[in-house]
């Protein structure tokens, strides 16, 4: 229980300082070669833990069926980047990041669908308190939210489309985890997204980095492939809804280091319109999210 704690928090840590991060090398890259650049790298990193034994697999040992869920497994994930990118283009990391734990609501109805598992008046209740504090989140942008053409709106159904593909990532994650290595399945979707983003990624965007932006480039592989090593990790060493607990505190995470990043590193990093209705509304989405994660019913 304690490693599965602790694999938990490094993925929280690094889930939380990755969307500020990524959004400073938005405006160098498009989405689409940003994701395919840390897809692409990491699965490389993963074909090489692959050759040296870990998690070592035969192809043709792999079950018919198994590969359709792999499939699936790369079409979500995949989704999940790229929405999540697209989102981010249009949102500030705080928002973006606060928006993401919708995943974990989606993971609940997801197995309350798949594994026939029900609602408990806990979780209906944590529910309620992340949709409240969701409204007091963006309470100074009401405005944007009723405007046809702004980032907010832009961004809001992006963002929800991200969320639901890792959601469906997960689930599919558990289920392969089963049959197959960790090492073996991230790096089957993470090779699979980077092939099948080729087409609209545009790699030549690479030689214009300087240095300074190629050096966040590799962090930010570089934290891509622990996080995922680290949640992989974790989903067979702690329960999916201690994880989602865990998982709730991300946006927290991103609202502490956007504002003392921006404080200490102004030119790199904007100041965020969060007031204190805001960050409150950020406490009630986590304080909801953990709610929803710990009301599941045990058998």
């Amino acid at each position: 229980m304690n490693t599965g704690l602790l694999f938990a928090g490094i993925t929280a840590l690094l889930w939380g300082s990755l969307p500020i991060l990524l959004k400073n090398l938005l405006g160098t890259l498009d989405p689409y070669t940003l994701t395919w650049c840390r897809l692409i790298v990491t699965a490389g990193a993963l074909m090489l833990l692959q050759r040296g034994g870990q998690g070592r697999v035969v192809l043709r040992q792999v079950p018919g069926r198994t590969w359709w869920w792999l499939l699936a497994g790369v079409i979500s994930l995949t989704a999940n980047y790229v929405f999540y990118l697209l989102a981010l283009d249009h949102l500030a990391p705080s928002a973006t990041q606060v928006l993401t734990q919708l995943s974990p609501v989606f993971l609940l109805i997801g197995g309350m669908l798949v594994l026939g598992e029900r609602f408990s008046p806990r979780q209906w209740a944590g529910f309620g308190l992340l949709l409240a504090g969701l409204a007091l989140f963006f309470n100074n942008r009401y405005s944007e939210l009723f405007s046809s053409d702004s980032d907010l709106t832009r961004g809001l159904p992006l963002s929800a489309v991200g969320a639901l593909s890792w959601a469906i990532y997960a689930l599919i994650q558990k289920q392969l985890q089963r049959q197959l290595p960790t090492n073996f399945v991230l790096m089957v979707c993470f090779l699979g997204g980077a092939i099948g983003l080729l087409p609209l990624s545009r790699p030549s965007e690479l030689a214009g980095l300087d240095g300074g932006r190629l050096l966040l480039l590799g962090l930010c592989i570089l934290m891509t492939l622990v996080s995922y090593l680290c949640f992989a990790a974790t989903l067979g060493r702690l329960a999916a809804s201690r994880f989602s607990v865990v998982m709730a505190l991300t946006p927290l995470i991103t609202v502490a280091g956007s504002l003392s990043w921006a404080r200490f590193f102004p030119q790199l990093f904007a100041p965020e319109p969060l007031n204190g209705l805001s960050l409150v509304g950020a406490a009630m989405v986590v304080s909801g999210s953990a709610m929803a994660a710990l009301g599941a019913r045990r058998s």
